[in-house]
């Protein structure tokens, strides 16, 4: 299987890196001093803090339409720079090839299928245009839930924190009978892959938990266990947690998350060190992924009829954060 990974930050170089280790057919799809190190150097990654560099040769290149016809893209660029990308994005696939979108907060494929929804299930935060929608589409989309802790030290170095886990599935009825192939292809050591009917109750698991971890943490400026020390910040993450739990369940999820049980472990787990994505893009003045994060949650309340007061604030205070330090780019 022919597989291009679509961005090589923090989530993309730790896949790409452990698809490569496994002598998996990869390829890299980047750009700007990410792209330049990535050929000077190859890709450093890290399969711990604590381990010595390996680096890895794979190929680079610019755009999609310049990789050859893939089976597989794993697009793991930043959400608010994805409508932009369709069209590049779907020259990259090959006949019967699939998109897979590893990405944060509520995907622009979210609502496609769904019953009740009818004809307009475009996610206006995510892909405002329908871009994506019409250039990619949910026929030929794998959606996923992508449990990973790494960073992207430096352009080219990646490091892994933790063990990573994806669980995938298809958006549409199109893939269905292709994901374990899928599956096959992606599950690595390193890297564990596992295939569910139901995505949408995994990607709303992750987002949940997402939606006001990674702006409180940027709102401070301080690593996920300092936030949930403070009991006030922690009583207002849950609440946006329990938000983001109704407004998926409202849809149809089933979302099983343990809101204080999931607090408990963001104070004294062994993620409570690390520093979020979002956090690290107010650290190195990158776009915040706000809208994809929190905005687009509060957007699927608005149509479900769940308030979100919790999340309302908290999209605000972070896109006022985003705007002050010339960060928000919509998508």
């Amino acid at each position: 299987m022919r597989i291009c990974i679509y961005g090589a930050g923090a989530v993309g170089g730790l896949i790409a890196a452990r698809l490569a280790q496994a002598g998996r057919e990869v390829s890299i799809v980047a750009r700007g001093p990410n792209a330049a190190a990535l050929r000077a150097e190859g890709l450093r990654f890290r399969a711990d803090p604590r381990a010595e560099p390996v680096t890895l040769r794979v190929p680079v290149f610019d755009r999609g339409a310049e990789v050859g016809p893939q089976d597989l893209v794993v697009v793991a660029a930043k959400a608010q720079a994805l409508p932009a990308m369709a069209a590049d994005l779907a020259a990259a696939l090959a006949p019967g090839g699939a998109a897979l979108f590893a990405v944060n907060g509520v995907p622009w494929w979210y609502l496609h299928g769904l019953p009740g929804v009818g004809g307009d299930a475009r996610i206006r935060s995510v892909d405002p245009r329908g871009e994506l929608a019409a250039q990619v589409g949910a026929a030929r989309t794998i959606g996923a839930a992508v449990f990973l802790a790494a960073e992207r030290d430096a352009p080219g170095c990646v490091t892994q924190h933790a063990p990573a886990r994806l669980v995938i599935g298809a958006a549409g009825a199109g893939l269905a009978a292709r994901i374990e192939d899928v599956v096959a292809a992606l599950d690595v050591p390193g890297c564990r892959v596992e295939a569910s009917e139901r995505i949408r109750d995994h990607v709303a698991l992750k987002f949940s938990g997402n939606v006001a971890t990674n702006p409180l943490c940027a709102l401070v400026r301080a690593p996920i266990g300092r936030v949930y020390a403070d009991p006030a910040m922690a009583a207002f993450g849950a609440a946006a947690m329990r938000e983001a739990v109704a407004v998926a369940e409202a849809l149809g999820a089933r979302v099983d998350l343990d809101v204080a049980a999931r607090v408990a472990q963001y104070r004294e787990g062994p993620l409570a060190p690390f520093r979020t994505s979002t956090l690290l893009d107010v650290d190195f003045g990158r776009p915040l992924e706000i809208d994809a994060l929190v905005g687009a949650i509060a957007e699927l309340g608005r149509r479900a009829g769940v308030a979100t007061p919790a999340i309302d604030l908290t999209y605000a205070m972070v896109r006022t954060l985003a705007e002050q330090l010339g960060l928000h780019v919509s998508p």
